[in-house]
């Protein structure tokens, strides 16, 4: 089973208490596509999701919104236009184009090696001579992997003081059988590719190092703000945290929130306060940690597909795009494919890549789509445009019941969804 940031089995039901109260809170806007509503909430009553909310888009504009559930099951409050929930590796999508602002102001290339940024060499301990390129950061291509050893380094990031260096994890790395971030059987100079979180955390630290700002704030106030966008990888930046949706896995005969809870931990001021910018970007999750509505990710992919078309309808000069069209066309570029070098596809889900993000024909059989998928803590998102017919789906759901897909490497829940959106549209 796919987890784009970790993985836990299923069950496969959930009690129908759950279920009914989860009827009862169904709510839509700007319901303008006859009939997908209903396609919707059937999939949604049938896959016993908490929480979902889909937009699609058709050109520039909003073409449907549907919201269904509860953001919260403590005070049984409904999902709406507001809420607000944690994207999972979506959020790659913004940590890649905050490190294209950048590359597009001159202040370095996506040749260079990664190390000249990181403040540390960054070596694979088997192959000391290869450099590590920031875009093979990017693409996932520099032999890099979520060894045994990340998971208790990123527990460290979160619950010590002060927090502990990215040097300290990959600065000293010895060619043995303890190390297993880096690849022994695959040279950065080979290109292979192996999706990992790791890449994103060293992306993070080189935007710190250059603009010396925390990455959060980096990427909130050079690029979510002049979308138009009130976003952010710290929470501490929610308009309200009533907002914020609980995140939910089933086990047995109860739902388990998983983080986000409205009266639970709270994001460690000190940590933030005591960081020293540019020791460790894991701290603000660049690799899965953006919190944002479906309504910010629209924007966001709106201004993917349109560019400067798009951000130039605002009047607003504090609305402008934060990337040329020359730089967001290098982003959207293909670094690897599977038919020209050798890679793991994640599942059958990555079968080319870009600079995080990807092109898929397996989600809606033989039509292109540019996006990214998202899974943690229960969630599953999804992020897709079809540059040929136009149109776009954002999918957010903070918890279900869902199978591998029956043709595809997503889940069963997330193909209903895009093919139900897809069979709904009239011809352009």
């Amino acid at each position: 089973m796919r987890s784009m940031s970790g993985s836990e089995k299923v069950p496969a039901a959930l009690p129908k208490r759950g279920l009914l109260l989860l009827i009862l809170f169904f709510s839509a806007a700007a319901a303008e596509i006859p009939g997908l509503d209903s396609s919707l909430r059937s999939i949604a009553v049938e896959h016993q999701l908490v929480s979902a909310s889909v937009i699609v888009t058709r050109q520039q504009e909003i073409a449907h919104s549907f919201s269904y559930g509860l953001q919260n099951l403590q005070d049984s409050s409904a999902v709406g236009p507001s809420t607000v929930y944690r994207i999972a590796s979506i959020s790659k999508m913004i940590t890649a184009s905050a490190l294209m602002i950048l590359v597009d102001r001159g202040d370095l290339s996506l040749e260079d090696d990664a190390s000249k940024y990181l403040g540390f060499m960054l070596r694979n301990p088997w192959f000391p001579e290869d450099p590590i390129t920031v875009e093979m950061l990017l693409s996932h291509r520099g032999s890099l992997r979520d060894g045994s050893e990340y998971p208790g380094f990123l527990e460290k990031t979160f619950s010590v003081l002060p927090v502990p260096p990215m040097s300290e994890f990959l600065g000293n790395s010895l060619p043995d059988s303890s190390c297993t971030m880096f690849s022994p059987d695959h040279a950065p100079s080979e290109g292979y590719f192996k999706y990992a979180n790791i890449n994103y955390g060293l992306l993070a630290q080189i935007i710190e190092q250059l603009s010396g700002r925390r990455f959060d704030r980096f990427c909130r106030e050079e690029l979510l703000l002049p979308l138009g966008i009130n976003g952010s990888f710290s929470p501490e930046d929610l308009p309200s945290p009533d907002s914020l949706a609980t995140l939910y896995r089933p086990r047995d005969t109860e739902w388990i929130p998983q983080i986000d809870m409205k009266n639970g931990d709270k994001p460690n001021v000190d940590h933030f306060r005591n960081y020293r910018t540019g020791s460790n970007g894991l701290l603000f999750g660049p690799q899965g940690n953006a919190h944002l509505t479906a309504r910010d990710l629209s924007i966001f992919l709106r201004w993917l597909q349109f560019g400067e078309v798009f951000m130039n309808r605002y009047s607003d000069p504090k609305l402008y795009s934060p990337l040329s069209d020359a730089a967001l066309k290098e982003l959207k570029t293909l670094r690897w494919d599977a038919r020209k070098g050798r890679g793991d596809d994640y599942y059958g889900i990555f079968k080319n890549y870009a600079l995080g993000c990807h092109s898929t024909t397996d989600l809606i059989p033989d039509l292109i789509l540019i996006g990214h998928p998202g899974e943690a803590y229960g969630l599953i998102s999804d992020l897709y445009y079809s540059p040929e017919k136009q149109f776009g789906i954002i999918f957010i759901t903070g918890g279900g019941v869902w199978n591998p897909g029956s043709y595809s490497g997503w889940y069963d829940v997330e193909e209903k969804i895009f093919n139900a959106v897809h069979l709904s549209l009239p011809n352009p």
